[in-house]
């Protein structure tokens, strides 16, 4: 049975619906004696806002292996020998003493240490290769050119490579005997070079979806698609089932575990210590570009407000505001409609943003995991209202939600992680 249901389009994009917006709404907000209910002072979404039934996909993650193509991604190599430095200086993470084929995480920050970019760099032997956001290309390029100086042996140039994940229980697997049949044995971990093509093929021991689905990220060259596309579907059709995850499952899966959106809840608006970056931040190294505003928020603890998962009553359009008696108290950045596996098929809706400190509960109102709860009947506790109510489309109507535990590293742990990292 072959479940790799269409081939690669790397760079095209998928239809969706028109967002029509309504109007804004501010509404007095309920507060109980036990437990603090936020609702979203928010434009109802009016567009025809289909649900994702992820029930298929995580049995699919579960009992093999799923892959998905990345089209936006950018890619830059950077050469010189001061390439080191200039990526020490130039973002959050510590770089100089990284050795060849080691992978980091870092932020690119502004000056006055907000994100800019969130890019995954490997330290080749000759090379630095960064994959960053493909919003962010023109700025980020923009930004590396006004910091190269004369004096600095530094060359930036932007790559044509394409991305492959592969996620799930037994993706390791099926990716090892892959490279196997190929003949691709590689070099170390978690960074293998393969050479065999028309540009060096790049495999990454990690799926950007840690710390709950592991798995690989390969890059190649744009000349190179069709012979990794084919070379995929021929191992399959040996008998290597393989699962295809469209654009929507993905951010479904992005927003269920806290991971951020450059354009949303890692933009320019927010630091890397309210997103939760706390480990793609060092506090050893030296002077970096935001450096001092990064270091005052974490000396004299000035993060006022952490990025947070969220329940919500019915779907809102992003960038609505949450309050609470009256009070601005957090945003709605990312809002996804999934379907519940119960017999009733009902839905439920997952969102991210941020939410002021003050107001994170000390214990989650809801810390199950979300694959138990759109797996049972037990519903949300909306303070008595049916959790599957549709929520009226009147501007008078508020749309109450619930802080929602989330995978990826927010504030619990954020310091002891950090250092754990930079040991």
């Amino acid at each position: 049975m072959s479940c790799f249901l269409q081939p690669f389009s790397l760079f095209k994009t998928s239809n969706r619906h028109q967002v029509l917006r309504s109007y804004f709404w501010r509404k007095k907000l309920y507060s109980s004696s036990t437990d603090t209910k936020y609702v979203v002072d928010v434009p109802v979404s009016t567009s025809l806002r289909a649900s994702i039934d992820i029930s298929l996909l995580r049995k699919q993650l579960e009992t093999g292996t799923v892959l998905f193509d990345f089209p936006q991604f950018s890619y830059f190599r950077i050469t010189g020998s001061d390439r080191l430095s200039f990526i020490h200086n130039m973002s959050s993470n510590h770089f100089l003493n990284s050795h060849p084929f080691q992978v980091r995480w870092t932020c690119f920050l502004t000056s006055t240490g907000r994100i800019l970019d969130v890019a995954l760099v490997a330290v080749l032997q000759d090379s630095l290769f960064v994959v960053s956001s493909i919003e962010k290309k023109q700025k980020l390029w923009e930004h590396f050119d006004r910091h190269i100086f004369p004096m600095d042996n530094v060359s930036v140039k932007e790559e044509n490579y394409a991305s492959f994940v592969w996620i799930g229980k037994h993706a390791r697997e099926w990716v090892e005997d892959w490279c196997y049949e190929r003949g691709m044995i590689g070099n170390q971990e978690p960074l293998k070079v393969f050479d065999d093509t028309h540009q060096p093929i790049y495999l990454v021991e990690l799926s950007t979806l840690e710390p709950k689905w592991s798995g690989y990220l390969l890059l190649c060259s744009t000349q190179d698609i069709d012979r990794v596309q084919a070379s995929i579907e021929n191992f399959q059709n040996k008998g290597f089932l393989l699962f295809h995850m469209d654009k929507e499952h993905w951010e479904c899966l992005r927003i269920e575990m806290g991971k951020g959106n450059v354009l949303k809840e890692w933009s320019e608006e927010y630091h890397p210590l309210q997103a939760g970056l706390w480990h793609m931040v060092s506090f050893q190294k030296g002077c970096y570009l935001g450096q001092e505003t990064i270091l005052r928020l974490k000396t004299y603890g000035g993060i006022k407000k952490y990025l947070v998962g969220w329940f919500l009553e019915s779907p809102v359009e992003p960038f609505s505001y949450v309050y609470c008696q009256e009070k601005r108290i957090g945003i709605i950045t990312s809002c996804q409609v999934i379907e519940k596996t119960t017999q009733l098929q009902d839905t439920i809706v997952i969102g991210l943003g941020y939410l002021q400190r003050d107001y994170i509960p000390s214990q989650y109102l809801i810390d199950e995991s979300l694959e138990k709860i759109v797996s049972q009947p037990p519903q949300l506790p909306w303070d008595s209202t049916p959790f599957f109510c549709t929520a009226s489309r009147q501007v008078s109507t508020p749309v109450k939600c619930i802080v929602r535990k989330i995978a990826f590293p927010v504030w619990q742990d954020n310091e002891r992680a950090n250092d754990e990292t930079n040991k």
